[in-house]
């Protein structure tokens, strides 16, 4: 049988701004880049055909020396239902209750280092490439977008992650994942956190693994997307992991079911260079029956890395 640590395997991770000094990222990231530094004021205006959201559905911080994990009754967890978007009209949004689980003046703080910590977690002896896309006041234009995932090809990514969703279709965008698809890259992108069957890109785009969230018992999270488009689901709530400043915390999001499967598809990728997307849904195990008023809409079911590994023999 097949047994993986993704050793060999550089996924790239389009995202916020990572803590490159976390304990739990070192050793685990390669050269990356900045493409939001590189922005002009004037430039790169966003507008809402143009932007991407950030998809975490709500965290909260958790202070790794006080060792007491927060739970949704007492820790002030954030909720989505409460919270308000950002200004629509003025740049793709990023969902409020993800205000960067603590720091209000950073809305993107967090979420790349999280998302990061996550792909190193299931696959330990990959290399993850930063790639920052999202400014920190949690905006991405779909230049940026299109040019950070052709940068990713170019520089040896054999996965490609993207945590965050846009508010409608982008050739561009939809024209470099087709080049990174047919270079042989596997794409991941979440399905969304709006509980809806609206189609969310990139992760509605051919070819893209798109990653709706569960739950610790395979019951569709409460904020995650469903439909046609989704190819497997993975755990999203109440996920920990790493937090800049060398501090931990829990989130709950499609961002984070999408790091999971982008950690897979590394594993898998490590045993065989072709075929991961198959294998993942190879490996899925269905879970229509305890979602039975989703059933059919949660594509393969939720991933299991140990069975899609044995798929490969």
């Amino acid at each position: 049988m097949a047994y993986s640590k993704g050793r060999g395997v550089v996924v790239a991770d389009l995202n916020s701004r990572v803590d490159y000094a976390h304990q739990a990222l070192i050793g685990h990231l390669t050269g990356g880049y900045d493409f939001v530094s590189g922005r002009t004021s004037n430039g790169n205006t966003l507008d809402q055909s143009s932007a991407g959201f950030l998809d975490q559905s709500s965290a909260g911080f958790l202070d790794q020396s006080s060792a007491g994990f927060l739970d949704q009754s007492s820790a002030g967890f954030l909720d989505q239902s409460t919270a308000s978007f950002l200004d629509q009209s003025s740049a793709g949004f990023l969902d409020q209750s993800t205000a960067s689980f603590l720091d209000s003046s950073n809305p993107a703080s967090g979420h790349g280092t999280f998302c990061a910590a996550l792909i190193a977690a299931v696959a330990p002896e990959s290399m993850i490439m930063p790639l920052r896309v999202f400014d920190d006041a949690g905006y991405a234009d779909t230049f940026s977008i299109a040019k950070a995932t052709r940068y990713a090809v170019r520089n040896g990514a054999q996965v490609i992650n993207m945590s965050f969703g846009m508010t409608s279709a982008s050739p561009a965008v939809q024209q470099a994942i087709a080049f990174a698809t047919a270079s042989g890259v596997t794409v991941v992108a979440s399905a969304g956190n709006d509980n809806s069957a609206a189609a969310q890109y990139p992760a509605a785009y051919s070819g893209v693994i798109s990653a709706a969230a569960t739950d610790l018992t395979d019951k569709k999270a409460s904020f995650s997307n469903y439909g046609s488009t989704i190819y497997v689901t993975a755990p999203g709530v109440n996920l920990i992991s790493a937090y800049p400043g060398g501090r931990y915390a829990m989130g709950s999001g499609t961002s984070f079911s999408t790091a999971l499967v982008s950690g897979e598809a590394a594993l898998l990728h490590s045993v065989r260079w072709t075929g991961t997307r198959t294998a993942v849904a190879n490996g899925a195990i269905n879970v229509d029956a305890k979602n039975p008023n989703y059933a059919g809409q949660l594509g393969f079911g939720r991933i299991d890395a140990m069975r899609s590994l044995q798929s490969l023999n």
